[in-house]
């Protein structure tokens, strides 16, 4: 599901899911190798549009009721 301020304006089907990494730290040791720290930043997944009989159930629905106001978190598992 994607939404824009509350509304809910796609729906996929989610083939995989993968969690997005950044780098947080490099250091060379004196062998002049490179070690690079990663952190888990998010995740995403690679998927479809949904058929349009579950996307109609959905699309311009609002969510606004199911979120606190300032949260952050972009994956909710309460739907």
């Amino acid at each position: 599901m994607s939404e824009f301020k509350g509304l809910i304006v796609e729906i996929f089907e989610v083939k995989n899911w993968y969690p997005k990494q950044r780098s947080k730290n490099k250091t060379i040791d004196k062998e002049r190798n490179i070690k690079i720290q990663v952190e888990v930043t998010g995740y995403g997944f690679d998927g479809i549009v949904a058929p349009d009989e579950i996307r109609n159930l959905y699309i311009n629905k609002s969510v606004a009721h199911l979120k606190q106001r300032g949260a952050a978190q972009v994956i909710r598992y309460n739907l």
